[in-house]
C-alpha cells in the first residue's frame, strides 16, 4: 500500500523577511513616539514655568493692594529684586500717578527655570481712599 504525503496548499505563516520588515516598521514608529513624548515633556515644563511666574506676580499684586497706602513697601521708587523660590520679584511705585492720591505699581517677575528666561509684568493702581 502506498501512502501519499499530504500536500501543502498555499503558504502557512510568515517568512523571515516579512517578520523583519514588520519589526523595522514597529521600531521606527516607537522612535517617533519617543521623540513626541520628549517634546511634550519639554512643552509641559515650559508651561509650568510660565504659570508659576504669573502666579508669583499675581500674589505680589494681591499683597501690595492689601497694604495700607503709607506702608514702606508702597514708598515711591524701586523695590527689590527679592529672591523667592527661583523667582526674582521687583516692583516700581510711582506716586500721584495717574491721578493725585493714587500710586501706580508695576510688578516684574523673572525666572530662569526649565531652560528659558520667563518674564511677567503686571501693573495696578492703589488708591489712597481704598
Amino acid at each position: 500500500m502506498k501512502t501519499e504525503n499530504p500536500t501543502i496548499s498555499g503558504n502557512n505563516g510568515f517568512s523571515l523577511i516579512e517578520v523583519l520588515i514588520a519589526m523595522v516598521i514597529l521600531t521606527i514608529s516607537i522612535f517617533g513616539l519617543y521623540s513626541l513624548q520628549i517634546t511634550n515633556l519639554q512643552r509641559n515644563n515650559k508651561g509650568n514655568a510660565i504659570t508659576s511666574t504669573s502666579t508669583w506676580g499675581t500674589d505680589q499684586v494681591e499683597y501690595l493692594l492689601a497694604l495700607d497706602y503709607g506702608h514702606p513697601d508702597l514708598d515711591n521708587g524701586s523695590h527689590g529684586p527679592f529672591d523667592r523660590d527661583r523667582y526674582n520679584i521687583s516692583w516700581e511705585v510711582s506716586e500721584n500717578s495717574p491721578l493725585d492720591g493714587n500710586k501706580s505699581i508695576t510688578i516684574s517677575v523673572t525666572s530662569n527655570i526649565h531652560g528659558g528666561n520667563h518674564n511677567y509684568h503686571v501693573s495696578c493702581i492703589k488708591g489712597q481712599n481704598i
